[in-house]
């Protein structure tokens, strides 16, 4: 049986924090079908009832990770809380299930218990995105993203990308953007590669519009807008407070915040306006270690590892103000939670193109 309880805010708005975190929105005749739409997916964490609409916005992340705003349309945001009532137990410290058979657990509690189902290899990739059910692999020798359903961990389908595939990102509707073979950044639904030329580490997009390139050979990021591929501004994280020797290797955005794993650190930068001196903050230190990687949950969790970093052997799971959560003891390519109303998965790559499949 499902347990959840649930806040109802009353004119209000949910506004979501990464871009992929929204599960769709659906026909819903009241509150309550879009209460109980939300309850019967695995994934749903929030729904927001627009009755103008009758809609349904449901959203994978947790109602604390995006934005609650008051309004006088008369919408209604659904928050749902999994963990126990006494407050003994907390996302994101701990994972809360949705059924009375699984008792909340801490992280690393998690971590140590792992259970590995599937593993594949030769499997060549910069990267993987999780989304609700499946799990989407690049390979770096093709322009194709091969799908796995987390069901039973086998390839259901092949997706072309129209680009061989370097370091990437996926949009809310599973487009890629790729920046490959220092040829720039390919926006796979405008067929367009803006700043040919270029060579980039990780782009990463944000909720707000925005795309994020770190380019590679120098200090600088550039933001650009989503919707054109129009260039926005660029950020020097050389001359910006907080950055100075400090390359970029890896990003994701929650909000208006953007996340890096550069040199050294994971670093957090605000990228709400172009203009005005930008505060770069360490919020994890690495110390001689360069963090090749950085991915994100529902539950705002922050994933990074040193791929090359024999004497470090660690995979770390943080929050984003850069508390230790639990480690995972494996340096690892690349590698990301994702949490149903049953399950906990971890998918990881090691740099031996290992690509395997764990579950809690």
């Amino acid at each position: 049986m499902r347990l959840a309880r649930v806040r109802i805010y009353q004119q209000s708005i949910y506004s979501h924090s990464f871009h992929r975190h929204i599960l769709g929105t659906f026909p819903s005749s009241s509150m309550k079908a879009c209460l109980w739409l939300c309850q019967n997916n695995d994934y749903c964490r929030t729904a927001a009832y627009r009755p103008s609409e009758q809609q349904c916005y449901m959203y994978e992340e947790n109602s604390y990770v995006g934005t609650i705003s008051s309004t006088t349309d008369g919408s209604i945001v659904l928050a749902f809380n999994l963990c126990p009532i006494d407050g003994s137990s907390q996302e994101p410290a701990s994972i809360c299930f949705g059924t009375s058979s699984r008792q909340p657990v801490s992280m690393q509690t998690v971590m140590n218990s792992l259970q590995l189902i599937k593993q594949y290899s030769n499997i060549d990739t910069n990267g993987f995105v999780l989304s609700p059910g499946e799990v989407w692999v690049p390979s770096t020798s093709s322009p194709l993203i091969t799908v796995y359903s987390f069901d039973n961990y086998l390839s259901i389908q092949s997706v072309t990308s129209g680009k061989l595939f370097g370091y990437f990102d996926l949009d809310s509707q599973m487009r890629p953007i790729v920046a490959y073979g220092g040829q720039g950044l390919y926006f796979s639904w405008l067929t367009t590669t803006i700043d040919n030329g270029q060579p980039f580490w990780t782009p990463c997009i944000s909720v707000t519009g925005y795309i994020v390139g770190l380019l590679e050979n120098m200090n600088l990021i550039n933001i650009y807008n989503q919707s054109n591929g129009a260039f926005a501004y660029t950020i020097n994280g050389s001359t910006n407070t907080g950055s100075t020797s400090y390359r970029k290797f890896a990003c994701t955005v929650h909000g208006q915040i953007l996340y890096l794993a550069s040199q050294n650190a994971i670093q957090q930068v605000s990228i709400a306006s172009p203009g005005g001196t930008k505060i770069f903050t360490s919020i994890f230190n690495y110390t001689t270690n360069n963090p090749s990687f950085i991915t994100t949950d529902a539950s705002k969790r922050l994933y990074s590892s040193c791929s090359d970093c024999s004497s470090l052997n660690k995979t770390f799971i943080l929050t984003t103000n850069g508390t230790v959560l639990a480690q995972w003891p494996q340096n690892l390519a690349f590698a990301q939670g994702k949490a149903s109303k049953y399950k906990y998965y971890f998918v990881t790559s090691t740099v031996s193109n290992i690509l395997s499949f764990y579950e809690y």
